[in-house]
This record gives C-alpha cells, sequence and structure tokens, in this order.
C-alpha cells in the first residue's frame, strides 16, 4: 500500500509485482528484477548497512537516527500521505476483560523501557500503548484510509 501511495505521490506509472512476504523483495531489487521496493527497515537494513541497496526515503514523520542522511517522503514527495501505522497484539474475542487489562498494562510498562523504546525508535518504530478500545478505533479508521486508498489507486483483488 506505501507503492501505491509513492506511486500517486510522484504521478508515476508502476508495475506492482506481487510477493508473499517481504524477504523477497530485496533479493529481487538486488538482483534488478525489479527497480524499487517499499519495505519496513528491520527487512532491509543489513543490505542499505553493507552497501548494496540505497535508502532513498523513510515512511516515518521524521528522519531515523539510523540513517541520519536519508530524508522523508514526506520531504521528497511533498503530496505522499504518510499512513498512520499501527500493530498490535490480538486476543480472542471472549478473553476476558481483566486479561485483556493485564496484558495492556505489561506492555505499556515494556515499552517505557528507555532501551526498549530507543531500539523500537532506531528501526522507525514509535510505540504507543493503548487501551483496546483505542485500538479498536485506530484500526478502523486504518480500514476507511486504506479502503479510500485502494478506490484512489484503482486497485482490483485478483
Amino acid at each position: 500500500m506505501n507503492g501505491e501511495r509513492v506511486r500517486l505521490a510522484a504521478g508515476i506509472k508502476v508495475v506492482h509485482v506481487g510477493f508473499k512476504g517481504q524477504s523477497e523483495a530485496p533479493i529481487e531489487v538486488l538482483a534488478g528484477r525489479v527497480h524499487y521496493a517499499v519495505l519496513a527497515l528491520g527487512v532491509v537494513q543489513p543490505f542499505i548497512k553493507d552497501g548494496r541497496l540505497l535508502a532513498l526515503a523513510v515512511t516515518t514523520p521524521q528522519r531515523l537516527p539510523l540513517l541520519p542522511g536519508v530524508p522523508t517522503l514526506a520531504e521528497t514527495l511533498p503530496d505522499f500521505k504518510r499512513p498512520e501505522a499501527s500493530g498490535g497484539l490480538l486476543a480472542p474475542a471472549k478473553t476476558p476483560r481483566p486479561i485483556l487489562d493485564q496484558i495492556s498494562k505489561a506492555i505499556g510498562r515494556i515499552f517505557a523501557l528507555p532501551d526498549v523504546t530507543e531500539r523500537f525508535h532506531a528501526i522507525g518504530y514509535f510505540p504507543a500503548p493503548s487501551t483496546p478500545e483505542e485500538h479498536d478505533k485506530i484500526r478502523r479508521a486504518q480500514i476507511e484510509t486504506l479502503s479510500k486508498l485502494v478506490r484512489d489507486a484503482g486497485l482490483k483483488a485478483k
């Protein structure tokens, strides 16, 4: 989806190449069969570090300490609309509320640890623990945003 955001913001025509997982894409870029890829930093960091891949931009709201000379996509493409990214833990629907609260509090304590936060920031992730209800609102908003992107990009399911 970030690839579609780049395509729309840059006004370029591309052929989307789908992969089963992110680990296949950098190999195809390295082999010259794919011109570029929009991937998680954790997947491509070793290739960037050893000089085999060039980081052109990051999708984070600000530059990353790990790649200080690499601009954000918003700096490079003013029309790039950065997505609100969110990850989360899922539990079975009937999980008792006290258990959910206990897990949520434990996650909050872990992400409050400076070394944990620092490690996540270094790879472009910015943890923001929330309640199950807040996370549900974020996910619903993401579905709306992604649905609009799918329509705007003219994407079709195969």
